[in-house]
């Protein structure tokens, strides 16, 4: 759950090595499933008990339960769970579509994790963020965060897990394009946002550009934000020249003076200072 670059991803690897807290290898893993009512509440007394009488539960394994919908988990049946799984050296882990509020049950799970629908990124069908309350800090809003993007691929479900950036598609792309060296005002002028509104919105917001990054990417970025695509510079440049040509052509003395009778130019007004040095310049007239 790190939104940081990679090399701090590093870091924290090497720290959690340091301190012992690398999981042991998983030589053998046996899976196993049981087909059951959808409807049925995995924190009411008669399915905690089923849990405690499964011969499947074993020392180190992992059970996974998925609550109904719109059911919330009751308190006394989380208790037990947790009590079963200390017991059992069992990590139980809960899906629970139906909470609104997280909070209340932090002082009952161990670890918590909220799944909430996002916009996906480009190329992507949708998109998810998890997000674990206990990692959060003011001073970081990506802190404890990720973003899950999916898709259906040729061979199945593709997925791709990238660093939180921001809810809405739009600031994640003024985010690449500061991370690409993009001014403020350009930024601006793209997403039709003012320099100071670009500059708050970024103020908390850190990522970096995405492996291939290029003209095509950034035409997709801009089509599914609602923005227009950037016009071709090697058009702008090449007006820019014929314009300067021209003007060079407007300007340019070939030495015909014929052709200058012509014309007619406004002559510039001698300035106070060359009109003085003028009148020094020519005879004085004697007196008689």
């Amino acid at each position: 759950m790190d939104s940081g670059p990679a090399r701090q991803l590093e870091q924290l690897s090497a720290t959690r090595a340091k301190l012992g807290l690398i999981a042991s290898e998983l030589k053998k893993c046996e899976f196993l499933k049981r087909a059951t009512s959808s409807v049925l509440d995995w924190t009411s007394p008669a399915a905690v008990f089923i849990l405690l009488n499964l011969k499947a539960l074993k020392s180190g394994g992992y059970v996974f339960l998925t609550q109904p919908s719109g059911t919330e988990p009751d308190f006394r049946g989380l208790l037990q769970l947790n009590r079963m799984a200390e017991e059992h050296d069992t990590r139980v882990i809960m899906f629970c579509p139906g909470v609104v509020d997280s909070d209340k049950y932090s002082s009952v799970a161990n670890e918590i994790f909220v799944v909430t629908p996002r916009d996906p990124n480009p190329g992507y069908e949708q998109a998810f963020e998890i997000s674990c309350p206990q990692l959060a800090s003011s001073l970081s809003p990506a802190s404890g965060k990720v973003l899950c993007c999916i898709r259906m691929g040729h061979d199945g479900l593709e997925s791709e897990i990238t660093p939180y950036v921001a809810d809405d598609l739009r600031t994640r792309l003024m985010a690449i394009l500061k991370a690409d060296d993009w001014s403020l005002e350009k930024i601006g002028e793209i997403v039709n946002l003012n320099k100071s509104n670009v500059s708050r919105k970024l103020s908390f917001v850190s990522t970096s550009v995405p492996k291939g990054w290029d003209a095509r990417m950034l035409d997709e970025w801009l089509e599914a934000c609602g923005l227009d695509p950037i016009e071709s510079e090697g058009t702008d440049d090449a007006g820019s020249a014929g314009d300067d040509q021209t003007a060079e052509s407007e300007d340019y003395d070939d030495g015909d003076d014929l052709d200058d009778l012509d014309c007619v130019k406004p002559v510039a007004r001698a300035s106070r200072n060359e009109r003085n040095t003028r009148n020094d310049a020519k005879p004085k007239k004697k007196n008689r």
